[in-house]
């Protein structure tokens, strides 16, 4: 006498399949954390390039709000970023020409990471006085 076997080759194949459709809605799940991460992660090294890039603009601007001529004043100065490893960097300068004492100086920044550019303009004062002893 013959015993009969039932085959359960059907049952396996779904509980397969059930397995691998779980582990593919995880991986989903994960990458979509992983690309906001990133993203992140590119724009506050994007705002901590441009504040860098503001920082520099504002040290030449007070180093040289003195020594510039009467007609320079006014003119945008495009300074030469190249030296901070960042793809396509501009920081432009332009100062203003002096009133009560200070100086409007307007700084624009643009720094650029994978396909994002951050761009930036903005007005700030500064003194015309000159630096007292010691400075």
């Amino acid at each position: 006498m013959m015993a009969v076997r039932r085959q359960r080759g059907g049952f396996v194949l779904v509980l397969a399949i059930t397995a691998i459709s779980l582990v593919g809605a995880a991986v989903f799940v994960l990458t979509e954390g992983a690309k906001t991460m990133l993203f992140q992660a590119d724009l506050a090294y994007l705002e901590s390039v441009e504040q860098n890039l503001t920082a520099s603009g504002m040290a030449w601007a007070r180093r040289n709000v003195r020594s510039l001529d009467k007609e320079d004043l006014g003119k945008a100065t495009t300074l030469d970023v190249a030296v901070m490893g960042v793809r396509n960097p501009v920081l432009t300068v332009r100062i203003g020409a002096a009133a009560d004492k200070a100086v409007e100086v307007e700084i624009a920044t643009s720094c650029t990471k994978g396909r994002r550019t951050l761009t930036s303009r903005k007005t700030y004062r500064i003194s015309a006085l000159p630096p007292a002893a010691g400075e």
